[in-house]
């Protein structure tokens, strides 16, 4: 994909950064809570998602002030400062004919208002991971917690809201996210911007919306319910609503899916490359200590790892389930050759402790002084960050002990074939993002493409 050429537009006396790249129908992505056009695509799983999307659109992606390559200086942290940037974004790539609007998560009310407000300017919206009210996504006191730990420990806040919007995904993937949270916002806009998402309300709007609309949610997204999506939806006058399985709320997390019904409702022809997909001789192959990796007329080589064997078994029978008892080698009764990787780091654990010691002492002295109003804080964050850790750990921050062979397997055969993917996507992003698409895992794991590929393995 060729590189995204960032140009700038002006709301005020601020500079608001956004990419273009690709070519055709113009398609805008609302703002994400905290982005960086600068190091986004260096993750490989969001540049396959941007790469397919810019192969068809000419995309337009941008940082909103405050974050990432815009002006970091930031004191209007007002939802209608954000409407006003998104539709200044769009008077700069499209003065003329109507675009095409995707907005997610905390871009996804903006989109939303943004389509209310301005009907002649969109030709159809998508909203992936959506909400109507931000009273929906947590109990007030959990937003105040989650919001006050942000403030005082972005580093730690970001590993928090990681957890939450990211369950389950790899320790590298989620490290990396995090730290690139950090990188592109201060903790102070950080705050502001959860501040400002939580009180965000556009259900009146919704029902004003005549775009043709499509809303997008995952069954089991931890960070905005489902409920929150279905409402919506049940707001705009003829919308459809397509909800999918998984749990990541992050749509380029196993984003075939996502795309595939949102190029779908936009009339997108894809048979290009479904045409090459179904006609390319995929190869895994193995040599001693290294793979072979063919696609696309290219071949890449990696280091073996026991990931990429349960890929080549899986590759082999399509639609067929293998346990990943059968899939986990080296198992015995007493446990597995390789375990399962916890759910939290060394870095984070010993993080969350200390953190949790300071609110101890914090506590002790609000006491002394009769301070109960910050009695009532600490103790509101103390309880969010225990609940928040309470399905990544066990108590005391031990890692989490799995009770049966089975569980264990499921455990460690996930996580390697997760690290495999992430592998294959680093040579060849497409065939990784297929992959992630198509790999089911659990106790039993199965490949389930959509679109039939040859494959030839050895190994």
């Amino acid at each position: 994909m060729t590189r995204a050429q960032i140009h700038f537009c002006s709301v005020g006396s601020q500079r608001v950064a956004f990419a273009v790249q690709g070519s055709g129908p113009v398609l805008v992505l609302g703002p994400a809570c905290v982005s960086d056009l600068e190091r986004d695509t260096e993750e490989p799983r969001l540049r396959a998602f941007y790469e397919r999307l810019a192969a068809r659109f000419t995309l337009v992606r941008y940082d909103h002030t405050g974050v990432g390559s815009s002006d970091r200086g930031r004191d209007d942290f007002s939802f209608e400062r954000e409407v006003a940037e998104l539709s200044s974004v769009v008077d700069c790539v499209s003065r003329q004919q109507p675009v095409v609007l995707m907005g997610g998560s905390f871009g996804g009310p903006v989109a939303t208002a943004f389509a209310a407000r301005h009907p002649e300017r969109l030709s159809q919206l998508v909203l992936y991971g959506t909400f109507g009210a931000g009273e929906q996504l947590a109990p007030a006191g959990a937003q105040r917690a989650i919001t006050d730990m942000v403030r005082a420990h972005w580093r730690l806040g970001a590993r928090m809201l990681t957890s939450i919007v990211a369950p389950g995904v790899s320790e590298e993937e989620a490290s990396r996210y995090a730290r690139t949270q950090v990188g592109a916002v201060s903790a102070e806009t950080a705050a502001n911007l959860l501040q400002m998402m939580y009180r965000m309300d556009v259900r009146h709007e919704a029902a004003l919306l005549r775009t043709p609309t499509l809303v997008i949610h995952r069954r089991h997204d931890r960070s905005i319910p489902l409920e929150a999506a279905r409402d919506v939806a049940s707001r705009i006058p003829g919308s459809g609503m397509i909800t999918l399985e998984g749990q990541v709320h992050l749509p380029w997390f196993e984003s075939s899916g996502v795309l595939d019904a949102a190029l779908e409702f936009l009339n997108v022809d894809d048979a290009d490359e479904r045409s090459r997909e179904s006609g390319e001789h995929a190869e895994l192959i193995r040599s001693g200590d290294v793979w072979a990796i063919g696609w696309a007329g290219s071949r890449q080589h990696l280091k073996h790892a026991k990931g990429l064997s349960d890929i080549a078994t899986l590759v082999q029978s399509p639609g067929t389930g293998i346990a990943a008892l059968t899939l986990a080698e080296g198992m015995t009764h007493a446990g597995l050759e390789v375990s399962a990787q916890p759910l939290l780091d060394d870095q984070a654990r010993r993080e969350f402790r200390q953190r949790l010691r300071d609110i101890d002492v914090e506590l002790g002295e609000a006491e002394a002084h009769v301070d109960l109003a910050r009695q009532e804080k600490l103790t509101v964050e103390r309880q969010a960050l225990l609940s928040e850790l309470s399905a990544a750990a066990g108590l005391g921050m031990r890692k989490r002990v799995f009770a049966s062979d089975a569980e264990r397997a499921r455990k460690a055969v996930t996580a390697r074939l997760r690290d495999a993917i992430a592998r294959v996507r680093s040579v060849h992003p497409t065939l990784g993002e297929h992959l992630d698409g198509s790999i089911v895992t659990g106790l039993t794991c199965m490949y389930r493409p959509a679109r039939p590929i040859r494959w030839r393995t050895a190994g």
